[in-house]
C-alpha cells in the first residue's frame, strides 16, 4: 500500500487533473508535493487510475470532508460494485447536498450514474435533469462534460441512438475546448464502441479499433479491455474465430487483474459465444455460468439478458425445448423490467415478431437472420461480411469445411471452422468444375480431369501443362487448404472433407443445394455442373429455336476462343442438354426434337 502525507507546498495537480494529464499528476502525488487544496484532485487522480484502495486509505488517514473527493470515491465504487462504499458515499454526499448548487450537482450526478449502472435509464435521465439544473450555476466546464457524456449514454441505451451520439459529440467538443485529453480519449472510445455495436462495416471498424488500442496509454486498462472484447466479438461476427480466440486469451490476464466484474462477465460471455460456434456446449455453459457469477442480476440486466439469450440459443440447437420455454419466460420478464426499445426489439425477434422499429441500422438484418427465410438474409450477410452467421444458416457442422460458389461471380468463399477466406476473383467455371471433381474424396487421374473439364482425349505431351497450371491456380485460391490437395502417380486427391454449396445470385441470394451430398454425382462426374455461364444460357435459348452451332460459329458469335467454345459445348453435351451431329469439321451442336430435326434436315445435313 502507498502511504501519503500532506504537504503545504502548492502544486498544479488540480490543473493537471482537469486537463486529463493523470500520469504527471500521479508523479507529483508520489513525491508528496501538493497542498490541502489539492486533496480532492489527488483522490480523483487515484480513482481514475484504478487505485481505489489507495484513494480510500488516503481518505481515511486525512479525514478531510470534501464533496468532490467523496464524489470521485462514490462513482469509482459504483463502477467496481463496492456496495458498502456506495451506501457510505451517498450518505456523505447527502450531507453536502443542501450547502450550495455545486454540491447539489455532485449528489444527483452520482445518483444518475448509479441508476445508469443498474440499467435504469429513465431514472438516470430524471436525476440527470435535476443535476443539470444545478449545473447552470457551475462555472467549470469539466463537470458539464461529465454530465453531457452520461446523457448521451442514456439516450443510446434507450434506443434514441442519433440523439445520444450527438450528446457524446457535444461533450467531446467541450473536452477539446478545456483541453482535457483524457475525456477526449474516453469519449472517442465510447463512440467507437457504439459504432461497433451498430456497424454496417465491421471490417473498417476492426481496423479502427486495432489502431485505437495501439494509441491508448498503458494505464487506461478499462478502455483497452472494453475495446479488446469488442474487437474479439467483431472477429467472431465475420467468422475469424482463431483471431478472436487469440485476442481473448491475450486479454484474460488484464481483465482479471483489473478486476472490473462487468468486464470479467463480458470476457466469459465472449468465450461462451466462441465455444457455441464450435458446438462445444459443455464449455459454452461453463463460461456462461462463470459470467453469471460476476454480474449483479439486479443491476446488470442487459448483460444478464445476453447470457440468457445465448443459453436459450444453445438449448434450441440441442433440441431441449422444455428448458428453453422456461428460460424464455425469464427473458421476457427481464426485458419488461428493462423497458428500453432495443431490448424489446431483441425479445420480439426471439418471439418471431419482426415488426418493432428502432434506430439500430442492423435491426432489419437481424430480424431477417432470425427468420427461416434464408434467401432474405444471404445477400445482406455477404454485403456486410457478417460471415460468422453463415455456418448456422447453411446448417454446416462445427468441424466441417464448406466452399461456397456464387457469392462472387468469379470467386469462392471458404468457410473453415477457424477462419473465413474470401477469393473474390480468379476462380471461374473451369476451376469450380475442377473443385467439384477433386472434392469427391477419391483419387482423380489426369485423364479424367482432362476429359471431364476440357472434353479432350488425354495426351500427356499436350495436356500435362494444362493440368499443372490448373492445380497451381487451385492451390493458390485454396490458401491454407492447399496442403490437402496432393498429387501422386498421375493422380490428384483432396484429402479433406469439404462441403460444396452453390448460391444462385439473382435479385436475392438463393440457397440451392449441396453439390457433394448427392450420391449420383459421385457415380457420374458428368452430372456435376448445375449452372451455366451467360453464353451457354443464350446458346441454349437459340438452339431451342432450331439453330445449330459448330465450334467455330459458336466462338465467332459469342466472341470467345475456340477452346472456350468447345468447353462450353462439351459441358452442355455431357449434361445431356444438346446433341452432337456430324463428324470432323462438319460437327455441329444443337437440340434434336421434331422441329429442330426437320430444320436440320432441310439444311441438307445428315444425322450422324
Amino acid at each position: 500500500m502507498m502511504y501519503l502525507h500532506m504537504k503545504t507546498k502548492h502544486s498544479n495537480i488540480r490543473d493537471l487533473f482537469k486537463a486529463g494529464k493523470l500520469q504527471p499528476a500521479y508523479k507529483i502525488i508520489l513525491k508528496n508535493k501538493y497542498s490541502d487544496l489539492d486533496y480532492p484532485w489527488v483522490i480523483g487522480t487515484l480513482c481514475f487510475l484504478g487505485l481505489f484502495d489507495e484513494a480510500l486509505l488516503l481518505s481515511k488517514r486525512l479525514k478531510i470532508k470534501c464533496s468532490i473527493a467523496q464524489f470521485f470515491i462514490l462513482i469509482t465504487a459504483i463502477r467496481l460494485k463496492k456496495l458498502d462504499h456506495i451506501k457510505i458515499g451517498f450518505d456523505e454526499l447527502k450531507k453536502f447536498k443542501s450547502l450550495d448548487h455545486k454540491n447539489h450537482f455532485y449528489f444527483y450526478q452520482a445518483l444518475s450514474f448509479y441508476a445508469y449502472f443498474q440499467s435504469r435509464y429513465k431514472i438516470s435521465l430524471y436525476f440527470l435533469e435535476k443535476s443539470r439544473e444545478s449545473l447552470l450555476f457551475h462555472d467549470e466546464s469539466y463537470w458539464k462534460v461529465m454530465a453531457i457524456d452520461l446523457l448521451g449514454h442514456n439516450y443510446i441505451q434507450m434506443g434514441d441512438i442519433h440523439k445520444g451520439i450527438s450528446y457524446l459529440k457535444e461533450a467531446s467538443e467541450i473536452a477539446s475546448l478545456i483541453k482535457n485529453d483524457a475525456f477526449k480519449k474516453a469519449l472517442s472510445t465510447s463512440q467507437l464502441l457504439y459504432e461497433a455495436q451498430f456497424s454496417t462495416n465491421p471490417i473498417s471498424l476492426i481496423k479502427k479499433i486495432e489502431t485505437k488500442c495501439k494509441s491508448i496509454g498503458k494505464n487506461d486498462n478499462y478502455s483497452e479491455n472494453a475495446l479488446r472484447l469488442t474487437l474479439a466479438h467483431l472477429y467472431m461476427l465475420i467468422g475469424q474465430m482463431n483471431q478472436a480466440y487469440k485476442i481473448l486469451i491475450k486479454t484474460q490476464h488484464s481483465i482479471y487483474a483489473y478486476a472490473i466484474p462487468r468486464h470479467i462477465a463480458w470476457w466469459n460471455f465472449e468465450m461462451a459465444y466462441l465455444y457455441s460456434h464450435y458446438q462445444k456446449n459443455d464449455m459454452t455453459f461453463f463460461h456462461l455460468d462463470e459470467a453469471v457469477k460476476f454480474i449483479d442480476q439486479y443491476s446488470d440486466k442487459k448483460m444478464h439478458l445476453k447470457i440468457l439469450g445465448l443459453k436459450s440459443d444453445v438449448l434450441k440447437a440441442d433440441g431441449k425445448s422444455e428448458l428453453r420455454i422456461e428460460l424464455s419466460k425469464t427473458i421476457e420478464s427481464l426485458t419488461n423490467k428493462l423497458g428500453d426499445p432495443l431490448s424489446h426489439s431483441h425479445l420480439n425477434r426471439r418471439n418471431e415478431n419482426f415488426t418493432s422499429l428502432t434506430q439500430d441500422p442492423l435491426n432489419h438484418f437481424f430480424n431477417q437472420l432470425e427468420s427461416n427465410k434464408i434467401e432474405d438474409t444471404l445477400g445482406k450477410m455477404v454485403d456486410l461480411k457478417y460471415y460468422g452467421f453463415l455456418r448456422k444458416k447453411l446448417s454446416i457442422k462445427a468441424n466441417e469445411t464448406a466452399i461456397l460458389f456464387g457469392v462472387f461471380p468469379k470467386g469462392i468463399l471458404i468457410l473453415h471452422q477457424d477462419w473465413i477466406k474470401e477469393v473474390p476473383n480468379g476462380v471461374g467455371e473451369l476451376l469450380k468444375t475442377a473443385l467439384e471433381i477433386l472434392c469427391q474424396g477419391r483419387s482423380i487421374s489426369k485423364e479424367e480431369l482432362v476429359q471431364t473439364i476440357w472434353g479432350y482425349q488425354y495426351d500427356p505431351i499436350r495436356h500435362d501443362t494444362l493440368v499443372y497450371h490448373l492445380i497451381h491456380r487451385l492451390r493458390k485460391s485454396l490458401g491454407a487448404l492447399s496442403t490437402y490437395l496432393t498429387g501422386d502417380n498421375h493422380c490428384y486427391k483432396f484429402n479433406h472433407s469439404v462441403k460444396l454449396l452453390r448460391l444462385k445470385i439473382g435479385s436475392n441470394y438463393q440457397f440451392t443445394q449441396s453439390i457433394t451430398n448427392d450420391q449420383s454425382i459421385h457415380q457420374n462426374p458428368k452430372l456435376i455442373k448445375s449452372s451455366w455461364n451467360l453464353r451457354q444460357i443464350k446458346a441454349l435459348s437459340i438452339m431451342k429455336q432450331g439453330e445449330f452451332y459448330s465450334v467455330s460459329q459458336y466462338a465467332l458469335v459469342f466472341k470467345v476462343s475456340k477452346i472456350s467454345a468447345l468447353r462450353d459445348l462439351t459441358e452442355l453435351l455431357n449434361q445431356g442438354h444438346i446433341h452432337r451431329i456430324g463428324s470432323a469439321r462438319s460437327t455441329q451442336y444443337g437440340i434434336l426434337d421434331e422441329d429442330s430435326l426437320k430444320n436440320f434436315r432441310l439444311k441438307g445435313i445428315e444425322h450422324a
